[in-house]
């Protein structure tokens, strides 16, 4: 699985659950930890990203952990799909379901 599917996965829980158990709690949940990323310390950023991490790796790349690309606009595009990911975490219920809106694949782990 990568970084962009783990999104995806907590974005379609958030459209079932509008669908048929509305409110959304994962919608709530989310905007909750976005809201602690954004405006907490380094501990909320870590516990916002961990929803989208199912590994070490994965996790290392949304917090960062791992040194940035020396490239300035490979650079840029992976602090700026990290910031619309805790930015599109803010959003209701009513756009939640689209989280990966501008997030790209620049976020998944580069295969070996």
């Amino acid at each position: 699985m990568s970084i962009r599917e783990n999104i995806q996965a907590v974005s379609e829980q958030i459209a079932d659950e509008i669908a048929n158990t509305p409110p959304s709690q994962t919608a709530l949940y989310v905007h909750k930890l976005a809201t602690n990323a954004i405006l907490g310390g380094p501990e909320d950023w870590v516990t916002y990203m961990k929803m989208f991490a199912k590994t070490p790796e994965e996790l290392a790349r949304l917090i960062p952990l791992e040194p940035d690309p020396e490239d300035p606009s490979e650079r840029e595009k992976l602090r700026s799909a990290r910031a619309y990911l805790a930015a599109n975490g803010m959003c209701t219920e009513m756009t939640t379901p689209h989280m990966d809106l501008r997030v790209t694949d620049d976020l998944n782990v580069p295969q070996q």
